[in-house]
């Protein structure tokens, strides 16, 4: 895993006002090295440079309906790789119903963002992804 200065999140969203806005949020005072993803596909390009790189990623933040392939997909399918399996993954997304949540937190993931959501509030959760994977 990379040092606490450098430590590299991957962003999947197919809504560039919200990869805009995680970007925002997480460069306010933060040492993060942000990658960007508008579907499931480029993000897999940017896991797979990475891991030809030596690098692994430390937490993914991914929303869940996405053309071609949907979050919870996509989260099965990172469980599936050994490279990736024990990544923190949190999704982003504004469908909040209860059988959503259920769903997500069943394939594992360790926290859920609502949309709208503010800046601060995306910055604490991601802070207290990174602490308690570490």
């Amino acid at each position: 895993m990379s040092t606490p200065a450098t430590q590299i999140i991957l962003a999947i969203d197919d809504s560039p006002p919200i990869l805009k806005q995680i970007s925002v949020a997480l460069s306010d005072g933060s040492c993060y090295d942000l990658r960007m993803a508008k579907d499931p596909d480029a993000a897999f390009t940017i896991l797979k440079r990475l891991h030809a790189e030596g690098k692994t990623v430390n937490l993914i933040i991914c929303d869940i309906l996405m053309p071609n392939m949907d979050g919870m997909t996509f989260r099965q399918k990172i469980l599936e790789n050994d490279a990736t399996a024990k990544v923190p993954f949190i999704f982003i997304t504004s469908h909040s119903s209860p059988g959503v949540i259920s769903q997500a937190l069943e394939v594992g993931c360790i926290d859920f963002v609502v949309k709208p959501f503010q800046n601060e509030s995306l910055r604490q959760r991601v802070k207290a992804a990174l602490r308690n994977a570490g």
